[in-house]
């Protein structure tokens, strides 16, 4: 057998006769076959004295003058290459015009060939793809990509070694399209030998990836892509995306539409989910070269995960869903599981363990069990969800139009939780200290149970027809799934980096939707980082595309976070009491997802609890604290930020008594839910310290405050600003023992951050708390105490806290006067 798939010539061949055959010192011995660049023929070295093949590239792909040297230029940089897993190219001439290729010649056959022979286990078909991919990875590291790889291209000699063969020397012609510009050249800037007709799709259409079929950029993760579609279809005798036309194929590559795994397999978990991370349709969610993908196929102890391909289509979904309904041995509903596989098992479960473990962090343990026990719930609400949906079809109740949507649905929700669990295994501080709050924000699967509310979405957000355009806009709101996720595990930098390329990318699609949901958590993002005036303008755009698109729920979730930066924020009170009217407006016209509304309330509370309203503030978060233990009751984690929030304004409203009930209440909900040394529950008690401290209990507040303090500080820096209070009231429990060096240190430490906070309420708490122990304790630094005080009122004037107005205003009455 000679170096690629041939096929016997038949009669009436234009090309020479092999008997009066001679290419320089290269003498024909026979004619193999054809294949799809030209002819193979066996031929003896009279130099070398071996046996060789030659192929001849056929003269239409030859080229004039110049494409001949370009060729030749190509196929001599693959020459260079040299491995024991790589088809060894010897020479490469011209005869007659036409480009010669001198080659190795291995006797043997190829991997379809060896599968086709008897069945062979799971580790003997992994141990040959191996050697392949050793092959490739050679290859990539010279800068050579292969981009027809497909287990014909893979020769299995009689010596047992693999060859990787005809390193774009076999690709097919005639598949259409436009014509490409520039040279054929790699990313790493290697000549790549492509011969195929201008403008084709570059390999065979059952292994191409989908940046293939769009024409965009190929690298060697092109080549991962390919590897892995044949190693599929190896192991499990299917191909991962059917379809007996290259219309059939490149649909379901484009959308993701991939075969399940069967239910019953003897291929190791592990292998799986390798194979189907590098089934990926975004490159950047492959493995990172060809050799960490091998690292996980071979035998070692430590592998890597996958993230299964979700996106069914956003049109022609019904011939997905379908198959996706159909998943499991016999189509049996009850495989549903079989999704999750790679995307919450146990496997996911022990990466993020580990993550979370080695940040050192005394709560992680903590979080992990607690993570673990609601991703488990989550994820056992998704697959109930679908063998419902799944048997509800089966037993007519369903219309596959409705099954569609629902599935649709769920392949989203099962992206958001992958796109989670990959920010959670790669575990570093923040993302500890965030994980309850992220695992908080997956969508509930719930909302995928109504067909009625899903169709009508779908009438009103025009779904893409055209099946590229389905495609990008999937890729897009799976970047989108990641963005939420590092947003919600605290990786703000990341989140805003891949929502700016989200934006760009959004545009270009022409996809309003789409585009409405990344402005929406730009300026989320923005809001979260401190860039206020960013974040307006951004959710206003948002609000605005949202409009145009008739995307309700991003249109409500803009003026929802507006009337937090608005309010709370930038202190423009109005512009958020007309955002919170509008967000009202449409929840009584159309019931929002659920906690949308709650959190509407909340932010309204604190931008009036900010304003100095604070029994309006007080109603709010009364009604939100009510809101949320009926409908998502467990959800204690948004519950007892809102009682925090409670408590704050019972506190500063001079209702101390209850304002510590509340926030006693509030801790315990946060350590039933985070466990007593997480931050959140950290935060909770130092303000229930507070609360404490106001009542004169200086023992009870020391026992609370004093402990928490440095846990935040080791968890959040000593940068916040909202640690004002928290360091204004160690510095009164310093001065209640005498220690008046820690006291002032931590008195001026409040002042700095109270200096640079936009919290009047919080200057004047800690700007007359350092007034009067300078007053007290240094005479020499009365007039700063006086200045202190007096700047105090002005913000409790500001904030029309009376309370506070009238406390400072006695102190300056019977003080000012004596400086």
């Amino acid at each position: 057998m000679a170096t690629e798939a041939v096929t016997d010539s038949g009669p009436g061949s234009s090309e020479p006769d092999a008997n009066a055959l001679r290419f320089g010192r290269y003498v024909v011995l026979s004619r193999l076959g054809e294949g799809a660049m030209g002819v193979v023929y066996s031929a003896y070295d009279e130099i070398l004295d071996r046996r060789v093949a030659v192929k001849l590239v056929r003269r239409r792909l030859s080229g004039d003058v110049p494409g001949r040297a370009r060729l030749l230029r190509e196929a001599q940089t693959l020459a260079q290459l040299s491995h024991p897993n790589v088809i060894q190219i010897y020479d490469v001439g011209e005869w007659q015009s036409q480009i010669f290729i001198a080659l190795e010649f291995v006797h043997g056959r190829t991997l379809t060939a060896w599968l086709e022979e008897q069945t062979r286990s799971w580790s003997e078909i992994v141990e040959m793809f191996v050697q392949a991919g050793r092959g490739l990875a050679a290859a990539h590291g010279a800068g050579i990509i292969h981009r027809d790889v497909k287990p014909d291209n893979f020769m299995i000699g009689n010596d047992g070694r693999v060859r990787v063969m005809d390193f774009g020397l076999a690709l097919p012609v005639g598949l259409g399209g436009d014509a490409e510009t520039g040279p054929a050249l790699s990313q790493s800037g290697r000549s790549l030998l492509r011969m195929t007709a201008a403008g084709s799709l570059i390999g065979t259409p059952a292994y191409m990836a989908p940046e293939q079929f769009l024409r965009e950029p190929t690298d060697a993760r092109t080549d991962q892509f390919g590897f892995c579609t044949a190693l599929f279809e190896a192991l499990y005798g299917y191909r991962p995306f059917p379809g007996s036309t290259i219309e059939e194929v490149s649909r379901n590559v484009l959308l993701g539409e991939r075969a399940p795994v069967p239910a019953r397999t003897p291929v190791p978990p592990s292998i799986q989910r390798a194979v189907l991370r590098g089934l990926e349709s975004d490159p950047n969610l492959r493995f990172p070269t060809m050799q960490d993908l091998l690292v996980e196929l071979a035998p070692t102890p430590e592998r890597g995960r996958k993230r299964v391909r979700w996106a069914l289509a956003l049109a022609g979904i019904a011939t997905a869903s379908f198959a996706f309904v159909q998943a499991g041995a016999g189509g049996a509903c009850r495989d549903a599981a079989e999704h999750l596989v790679g995307v919450w098992d146990e496997a996911r479960s022990a990466a993020v363990e580990r993550a979370m473990l080695a940040t050192g962090l005394d709560f992680a343990a903590d979080t992990v069990a607690r993570t673990r026990q609601a991703l488990d719930a989550h994820a056992a609400e998704w697959t109930d969800m679908h063998v419902r949906t799944c048997e509800a079809h089966r037993a007519g109740e369903r219309s596959s139009a409705a099954l569609d949507l629902q599935m649709h649905c769920l392949q989203r929700r099962r992206a958001e939780l992958d796109a989670l669990v990959d920010v959670l295994a790669e575990g570093d501080r923040g993302t500890v200290m965030n994980a309850a709050q992220a695992v908080a924000g997956l969508h509930s699967v719930a909302s995928c149970g109504d067909p009625a509310a899903l169709m009508d979405e779908q009438r009103r957000l025009g779904l893409p027809s055209d099946p590229a355009v389905a495609a990008r806009v999937q890729l897009l709101q799976r970047d989108l799934a990641q963005v939420e996720a590092l947003f919600l595990a605290g990786q703000l930098d990341r989140a805003v980096a891949l929502v700016q390329r989200t934006i760009q990318a959004a545009e270009a699609a022409g996809y309003a939707p789409t585009l409405a949901e990344a402005l929406f958590w730009h300026g989320r993002l923005f809001a979260e980082t401190g860039e206020l005036e960013q974040a307006a303008s951004s959710l206003w755009d948002a609000y605005l595309t949202s409009i145009r698109a008739g995307h309700d729920a991003v249109e409500l979730r803009a003026l929802v976070t507006d009337v937090h930066v608005q309010g709370y924020g930038l202190n423009d009170y109005p512009a958020a009491e007309r955002a919170a009217a509008i967000a009202g407006a449409l929840i009584a016209r159309r019931p929002p997802e659920v906690g949308v509304e709650a959190e509407l309330l909340n932010n309204l509370a604190n931008s009036r609890s900010a304003e100095g309203r604070l029994v309006e503030a007080e109603h709010l978060y009364r009604r939100g604290i009510e809101l949320r233990q009926r409908t998502e009751p467990d959800n204690l984690l948004a519950l007892g930020v809102t009682q925090i929030g409670l408590g704050e304004a019972l506190r500063l409203s001079g209702r101390v008594e209850e304002a510590a009930d509340v926030l006693h209440e509030a801790s315990v909900t946060l350590d039933r839910h985070l466990g007593a040394r997480h931050p959140f529950t950290c935060m909770a008690r130092a303000n229930f310290g507070l609360a404490r401290l106001e009542l004169g209990h200086l023992d009870a507040a020391a026992k609370l405050i004093e402990p928490s303090l440095p846990q935040l500080i080791a968890a959040f820096g000593t940068d916040r600003l909202d640690f004002a209070e928290y360091f204004a009231a160690t510095g009164v429990l310093h001065l209640g023992r005498g220690a008046i060096t820690r006291a002032f240190a931590d008195l001026e430490r409040a002042h700095e951050l109270a200096d640079r906070s936009q919290q009047p309420i919080i200057r004047a708490v800690t700007h007359f708390a350092l007034a009067r122990a300078l007053w007290d304790h240094d005479p020499s630094q009365r007039e700063r105490a006086l200045a202190l005080a007096r700047q105090a009122e002005r913000d409790a004037t500001t904030m029309r806290n009376a309370r506070r107005q009238r406390e400072i205003a006695a102190w300056l009455a019977t003080h000012g006067t004596e400086a």
